[in-house]
């Protein structure tokens, strides 16, 4: 679908008002000026929804604007005009309006850029390697068609597309998400002939739903597919259906602040021997996790969504990203994890004598915090509940990565140490602090999505350029580095 350009004029309703109004679409710089000779009653649109239509009877809807409270003022000797500036989060064009608040949504349609590595459809579209066998027919329908004479060459070729649009579906709840060929074609001519098509996302509802649900939706699979991929993904060309079985009848979203990552251009495109999951290849896998992903949604939002926050930076690694990839594992729900860590007779006799020698003290900040550590102590530890949701990693891929607990330990000595400060057990800020950190960041990443994965049925496989491919097939080398760190800071 293509994009409408950037200026447009038209009448707008504000407030029962009909208004004249520029719209500019421009991303981050849309705007609604709206113009009137007559005072314009802000304060009476409630719903932050303004409707208009363009000269060529487009309808404009105009979603979660920031609306200022009273418009400006112009004036001069013999005249008085008033304007307001309106920024929409996001523009909808098409043959009708919608209603925000009302269920209306029936169908989403949306793009990613490296969906087609999920989904490789190879053999959809090429060429007849034997054009000859087809040609002859394929010019009698046409002079039959046209009256026309064609003449035929030494040369010739026969383009073709399968037929078969639907490359995948796969119901989620309410819902049921389908991947299809969305392509184009020209007529042919003197210029050439050419088939283009693009890998689309659609998710049909089995009730309308609002606006903002239909997007929230599409953020979770997307999300979800950026970890498949390996990179995040830029959602573009988003459609939405307002009438039930026809798909066709698409509005258009333009997201005035859409979510865009800086894609790495250095990194290899991914190909469908890169990727988590192949949803063309093993497509009962796919929806098995994929369901998975959605039924568990709201007991694990916190956790994926503080994953994607860490993962979503891609190549670059600091401090702050070693932090959060090990705080997430906090966000775990508490019931995924044991209740008490098991202790040695010893140790829980220690903690007793020691509670009762540190109770009877007078109340001070400090001896809160000693109680507090001692009856935490048979509490999951950061660094167990790690190895805990990772524990299918380092039972049944111990060749893969070995010595995974000792690599846990000190990357959650690593997060330690920048959250509470102290001595750090290996040298951060030296000429290898990039690579130690990359390292440990990356084992704290792969150690909470893959277990995901694994919960839902997803069976190991190579995941070649994807991050935890590069980061497997460095693992032993970057691993010997680590102890010889450990090492050397011991000596």
């Amino acid at each position: 679908m293509q994009e409408k350009s950037r200026q447009h004029f038209g009448q707008f309703e504000v407030a029962n008002q009909n208004l004249f109004g520029e719209l500019t679409l421009d991303g981050r710089s849309t705007n609604l000026r709206l113009h009137s000779h007559d005072y314009i009653n802000l304060l009476k649109v409630t719903d932050r929804c303004i409707t208009g239509e363009l000269p060529d009877s487009t309808k404009v809807t105009l979603l979660h604007c920031n609306i200022p409270p009273v418009p400006g003022r112009r004036s001069s000797r013999n005249d008085v005009s008033f304007f307001a500036d309106i920024f929409p989060h996001h523009v909808v064009l098409g043959r009708e309006h919608l209603n925000p608040d009302r269920p209306a949504i029936w169908t989403i349609n949306w793009h990613l850029p490296d969906l087609s590595s999920v989904f490789y459809d190879f053999d959809a579209f090429g060429s007849s390697s034997q054009p000859e066998d087809f040609i002859d027919g394929i010019l009698r329908e046409r002079e039959e068609l046209t009256g026309r004479k064609v003449r035929r060459g030494e040369y010739p070729e026969v383009l073709y597309f399968s037929g078969q649009s639907e490359i995948f579906a796969c119901p989620l709840g309410r819902s049921t998400l389908s991947v299809y060929h969305s392509y184009e074609q020209s007529m042919g001519g003197p210029g050439g002939v050419w088939l283009k098509s693009q890998t689309q996302l659609s998710l049909r509802f089995e009730g309308a739903v609002t606006f903002d649900h239909a997007i929230e939706q599409v953020h979770r699979i997307s999300v979800f597919l950026g970890a498949v991929i390996g990179r995040p993904q830029n959602v573009e060309n988003i459609s939405v259906s307002p009438s039930q079985g026809d798909e066709h009848f698409g509005l258009q979203v333009l997201p005035s602040l859409p979510v865009r990552y800086e894609i790495e251009t250095s990194r290899i495109t991914p190909g469908p021997r890169d990727v988590l999951l192949d949803g063309l290849e093993r497509p009962d896998e796919f929806a098995t996790v994929l369901k998975h992903w959605f039924e568990t949604h709201d007991e694990m939002a916190a956790s994926r969504n503080r994953f994607w926050d860490s993962f979503r930076k891609q190549n670059y690694f600091d401090a702050d990203r070693i932090i959060a990839a090990a705080n997430l594992f906090d966000t775990i729900p508490q019931g995924l994890y044991p209740k008490k860590v098991d202790l040695s007779n010893d140790i829980q006799d220690a903690i007793k004598k020691a509670t009762a020698l540190f109770r009877p003290l007078p109340q001070t900040q400090e001896r809160d915090s000693l109680l507090q550590a001692l009856g935490r102590a048979s509490h999951p530890s950061l660094k167990s509940k790690v190895k805990f949701w990772a524990h299918e990693i380092i039972e049944k891929h111990h060749r893969e990565f070995p010595n995974l607990e000792f690599v846990i330990d000190r990357a959650v000595n690593c997060r330690n140490f920048f959250v509470h400060g102290g001595k750090p057990e290996i040298d951060y800020s030296g000429d290898q602090a990039i690579h130690t950190l990359s390292f440990l960041t990356r084992a704290l990443e792969l150690c909470y999505i893959l277990p995901e994965f694994l919960r839902a049925g997803w069976q190991w496989t190579n995941t070649g350029y994807h991050p935890f491919g590069e980061f497997q097939l460095g693992y032993h080398h970057d691993l010997d580095r680590l102890k010889k760190a450990v090492e050397s800071s011991k000596a």
